[in-house]
């Protein structure tokens, strides 16, 4: 009997070497991987541990075209891995199938599909053969109907402390198997998938490949299992914020707060969002999460994000990152605690105006066109815009003031009151873009001032078409017909 075992194990050695190059390099990684040779198929009797050769000879009727030797050799260490696990039956002279196989992979296959291929395979032991305890929080009757009778949970002695499933969902096919899994909608498996995940969340949230397992289980679970997602997720805040701040982190936050987009569960994320709110807002990734709150939560929802808007306004608009977080809530904000914003940015605009990044935020309030914010800026302003005109950022926020009749009165006053300060802004780098714009905006809508203009600049139209920048002014008087002042 001995002599036949071995010489039939012998003979599908020399089978699957003729027929492919692989089986070297399958004996090879197997070695590697600390298997004898008592275990490579060569002596195999009594042996109660799938041989490699069984491995190979399942996976290749199955999935002809997508097996190395290092994957199934990974997939019989798995095997041995687990005494009272036997995907694989012993080796028999005829063919394997399904009928031949063990009666738990029999329910198996038959359930996950597992002909498919060897991820499939793997993928439906880690279902059953995966194991961590259950949240004590969740208590041990909501998992209660997922395993049939038989089906205990032990814990490979090569994934001690991680997940099978985890390490799937971090895998392109083994996230695509899972997600095809769940959109089955059966309640089983999505509870199933939830528990083996379920002290993963933040991980999966951050990762390539489970971040889009993460997004599936928030489309298909029903609310008692997102209302433990997201207490799971909230209650690792710094884990969650640290994922705030990275790519798929963020993606997968974002995902959250939509579909949260119309429950209270959501404020459970908001408070955290809050409680960093300065960090997230001044990260060039994080900042999503927040904006994401702005455009799809409503005013209550918001409520705490944006109190912490107004608190931190200040800070926000001097910085580079913090200032379009800024912005973008303004743009988003309604009611009482959007006045009060405004207030305030009109209040401190001679400060922010000064500033390169707080410009910015005065530029975006003025083109919201409040008339009595814009007014208060303007009037602020007064005895600041021949320096506001000549850098770059202030030129531009300078111009934006002309648009109001506020503005183009102060800017007009101003000059006025400053000896020769309209020809220098005239000649300057930034300032003679400021002048153009008032010649244009006058001559449409304040033709008294428009006059003036022309009056103060008409004795130097000849120095201003020598230098380098006034010649650009000159340009302009005279293809608006003004040429008679030379």
């Amino acid at each position: 009997m001995e002599n036949s075992s071995t010489s039939a194990s012998a003979s599908l050695e020399a089978t699957h070497v003729e027929s492919s190059g692989d089986c070297t390099r399958l004996l090879e990684s197997l070695r590697n991987l600390g298997f004898g040779e008592s275990e490579l198929g060569r002596s195999n009797h009594g042996s109660t541990s799938p041989s490699p050769f069984q491995w190979w000879r399942y996976i290749n009727d199955n999935n002809n075209n997508n097996n190395t030797s290092l994957s199934i050799a990974l997939a019989a260490k798995e095997a041995r891995s687990s005494s009272s696990i036997h995907p694989i039956p012993p080796v028999q002279p005829s063919p394997i199938n399904a009928t031949e196989t063990s009666t738990a992979s029999t329910s198996l296959v038959n359930h996950y599909n597992l002909a498919h291929g060897r991820t499939n395979m793997l993928l439906g032991a880690a279902l059953v053969n995966n194991h961590h305890q259950i949240p004590s929080h969740m208590g041990q009757d909501y998992y209660s109907t997922n395993y049939q009778e038989g089906q205990e949970e032990r814990i490979p002695s090569t994934m001690q402390g991680q997940s099978n499933l985890v390490w799937l969902a971090k895998t392109e096919k083994g996230s695509k198997y899972l997600q095809a899994l769940l959109l089955e909608n059966d309640p089983e498996i999505t509870r199933m998938v939830l528990k083996r995940v379920f002290e993963h969340m933040v991980d999966l949230m951050s990762d390539q490949h489970g971040q889009y397992l993460f997004q599936t289980l928030l489309g298909i679970c029903d609310i008692a299992q997102l209302d433990l997602i997201v207490r799971k997720v909230t209650s690792q805040s710094p884990l969650l914020v640290r994922a705030a701040t990275t790519k798929y982190g963020s993606i997968s936050i974002q995902k959250l707060i939509r579909r949260l987009k119309k429950m209270d569960l959501v404020e459970c994320v908001t408070s955290v969002l809050y409680a960093n709110f300065f960090q997230l807002m001044t990260d060039r990734i994080g900042r999503m999460a927040i904006k994401e709150c702005a455009e799809y939560l409503d005013s209550r929802q918001n409520e705490v994000l944006y109190e912490a808007v107004i608190w931190n306004v200040i800070e926000l608009a001097t910085d580079p990152v913090g200032c379009i977080s800024l912005n973008d809530c303004i743009e988003c904000m309604i009611g009482s605690q959007r006045e009060r914003l405004l207030a305030r940015i009109s209040d401190e605009s001679v400060r922010l105006s000064r500033h390169p990044s707080g410009n910015f935020v005065v530029q975006n309030v003025l083109k919201l066109e409040v008339p009595s914010i814009n007014e208060k800026i303007c009037k602020r302003l007064r005895g600041n815009y021949a320096r506001l005109s000549q850098v770059k950022s202030g030129s531009h926020l300078v111009e934006k003031c002309l648009r109001c009749s506020w503005g183009m009165d102060s800017f007009v006053q101003e000059m006025k009151s400053e000896k020769g300060a309209l020809q220098k802004l005239a000649r300057d780098k930034f300032g003679n873009y400021v002048v153009q714009r008032a010649l244009e905006l006058s001559k449409e809508h304040f033709t008294s001032h428009h006059e003036y203009l022309l009056t103060a600049l008409g004795p130097c139209l000849s120095s201003l078409q020598q230098s380098t920048y006034g010649k650009h002014v000159f340009c302009k008087i005279t293809q608006d017909g003004a040429a008679k002042l030379l």
